[in-house]
C-alpha cells in the first residue's frame, strides 16, 4: 500500500504542475490571438469570471476552447500515469504494478501454476479490440495528429537532461501546435460521412498501433524475465506470444446505420488493405535504409546469394530486375528491395508476389 499510496500522491502533483503548463501557454496563445476574453475564462482557474458574463455570440468560441482544454486534461492523464507506472517499476522492478504483465506472471507463480504451463497457455490467449461506429464522438484525422503531436512534446519534456533554452523550445513547440487547433477548430460543422470515420479509424491502425505493440512485446518479454528468472528471449518468437487483432465496425455496421452499402464496405475493406500494406512498405523501406553493408567488406550468406539469384531469374519480371538494379554493392539492401517489390500491388495476376504473410 505504501507504493501505490506514494506513486498515486505524486502522480495527482504532476498532473496538477503539467496542466497548469498547458493551460499557461494555451492562454499565451488565446491573448496571442486577441482572445483575451476567453483564456480568462479557462477552466481550472479560481479566478475566472462567470461565463454568464460573455457575450452570447462568443459562446461558440468558448465552446471550442473548453473541447481543448479537456482534450489537454486527457492527455495530462495519461501522461501522469504512464510516469507513475514508469517510475514504479524503474524502483521495485516491473513485478509490482498490479494488473502489469509481471505482477500476473509471479501471481500466477505464487499461486502455484508452473512457468512452463503459463509460456505452453500464452499462445491460446486473444484479444481482440473493436473500433465502434460513433460519429458524435469522430474526430477530424488531422486533429487527432495534432492531438499526438501535442502528446509526444508532453512526454519529451520528461527528459531531464534539457537545458533551460531547450524546454522553452519545447514550450513554444506546444504553443505552435495549440494555436494549429485553436485556428483548425476540433468540432466537426456537419455529422461526419463514414470516410470521415474511416480516416479516423486508419489514424491509429496505421500511425499509432504499429509504433506501440512491438513495445507490448517487449514489456511482456521483460516482465517474463522479471518473473520467472529465466531469458526474455523465450518469448521472441511471435508464435510464443499472445494474439492482438482489431475489430472495425465503420463501414460495416449494417445493423444500425442506414449509409452502410455493400459499396462502402468494399471500400473500407479495401482502405484498410492498403493501409496494411503502407505500414510493411514503410517498415521495410526503414530497413533497407539501414542496411547499407558493402559486399567488399563482407562476405554474402550463400542463402542470400540463392535468395538474390532467384529474384534475378525472372520471378518477379520487370520488377525483379528494378529491384536488382539498384544498390549494386550492398545485396542485403538488394534483398530488401526485392521484398518490397515482392509486396502484393492490386493486381492478380503479378508474378512473384507474396500470396500470405507467412512468406514476408
Amino acid at each position: 500500500m505504501p507504493i501505490a499510496h506514494n506513486a498515486l500522491k505524486a502522480s495527482f502533483e504532476k498532473l496538477d504542475h503539467d496542466l497548469a503548463w498547458l493551460m499557461d501557454g494555451f492562454a499565451e496563445v488565446l491573448r496571442e490571438l486577441g482572445e483575451g476574453d476567453l483564456a480568462d475564462r479557462l477552466p481550472w482557474r479560481a479566478t475566472a469570471p462567470a461565463i454568464e458574463t460573455l457575450p452570447d455570440h462568443r459562446l461558440e468560441r468558448y465552446l471550442q476552447v473548453l473541447s481543448i482544454a479537456f482534450q489537454l486534461l486527457n492527455m495530462v492523464e495519461e501522461n501522469a500515469a504512464a510516469q507513475s507506472r514508469r517510475g514504479i517499476e524503474g524502483t521495485h522492478g516491473p513485478t509490482v504494478e498490479p494488473g502489469g504483465f509481471g505482477h500476473t506472471i509471479k501471481h500466477l507463480l505464487a499461486s502455484g501454476v508452473d512457468a512452463e504451463a503459463i509460456k505452453a497457455e500464452l499462445p491460446s490467449i486473444q484479444l481482440e479490440p473493436v473500433f465502434t461506429a460513433h460519429p458524435t464522438e469522430a474526430k477530424r484525422a488531422t486533429v487527432l495528429e495534432q492531438h499526438r503531436e501535442l502528446y509526444l512534446l508532453l512526454v519529451s519534456r520528461e527528459n531531464q537532461m534539457w537545458t533551460p533554452a531547450e524546454q522553452n523550445a519545447i514550450r513554444e513547440q506546444v504553443k505552435g501546435v495549440l494555436e494549429r487547433l485553436w485556428r483548425t477548430g476540433e468540432i466537426f460543422l456537419a455529422k461526419p460521412d463514414i470516410a470521415s470515420e474511416r480516416r479516423g479509424v486508419l489514424h491509429y491502425l496505421r500511425d499509432v498501433f504499429p509504433h506501440v505493440l512491438p513495445s507490448i512485446d517487449r514489456r511482456l518479454g521483460d516482465a517474463w524475465a522479471a518473473s520467472t528468472g529465466r531469458p526474455a528471449e523465450e518469448l521472441a518468437d511471435i508464435d510464443q506470444l499472445p494474439t492482438l487483432t482489431f475489430g472495425n465496425w465503420v463501414g460495416g455496421d449494417r445493423d444500425g446505420h442506414h449509409l452502410v452499402t455493400a459499396t462502402v464496405t468494399a471500400q473500407t475493406l479495401r482502405d484498410l488493405r492498403e493501409s496494411a500494406l503502407q505500414i510493411l512498405r514503410n517498415r521495410l523501406q526503414q530497413l533497407g535504409s539501414s542496411l547499407s553493408l558493402s559486399c567488399r567488406l563482407q562476405e554474402i550468406p550463400y542463402d542470400l546469394r540463392t535468395a538474390l539469384a532467384a529474384a534475378g531469374a525472372g520471378a518477379l519480371g520487370e520488377a525483379g530486375e528494378q529491384a536488382l538494379a539498384r544498390n549494386p554493392q550492398e545485396p542485403w539492401r538488394q534483398f530488401v528491395n526485392v521484398m518490397l517489390a515482392r509486396l502484393p500491388d492490386g493486381s492478380p495476376d503479378a508474378p512473384g508476389r507474396y500470396r500470405h504473410p507467412r512468406e514476408l
